[in-house]
């Protein structure tokens, strides 16, 4: 019930604060070239409205909804919630480890 009610309260958000179009997390991404090791879960990773797709130990697709917190955009799903901030090169992540990714076009 308490995970319902997170998830529920995270759509809330991103409908009220409108990130559903505007979301800049939405696309393909891959490290940047100083990335570490520590940023290996999002190398090649992909965000779509509904679900976000890495490649660890083959593909792997979960749901998840989108929040906005000020300038940080969140990232809801079945592990915990993960921040992102947009800058300059593309979006870094802030948490649960600090990684910069640019575009995988």
């Amino acid at each position: 019930m308490w995970y319902l009610r997170m998830v529920l309260a995270a759509v809330l958000i991103c409908v009220a604060a409108g990130c559903t179009k505007t979301n800049p997390l939405i696309g393909k991404w891959k490290l940047a070239p100083q990335a570490g090791l520590a940023c290996a879960m999002f190398d090649r990773v992909e965000f779509t409205e509904k679900a976000m797709t890495v490649n660890i130990l083959g593909k792997q697709t979960a749901a998840v909804t989108y929040g906005r917190d000020g300038e940080r955009y969140l990232v809801n799903g079945p592990n915990g919630t993960m921040t992102f901030e947009k800058d300059s090169d593309g979006i870094k992540s802030v948490a649960p480890v600090e990684c910069q990714l640019i575009p995988d076009n």
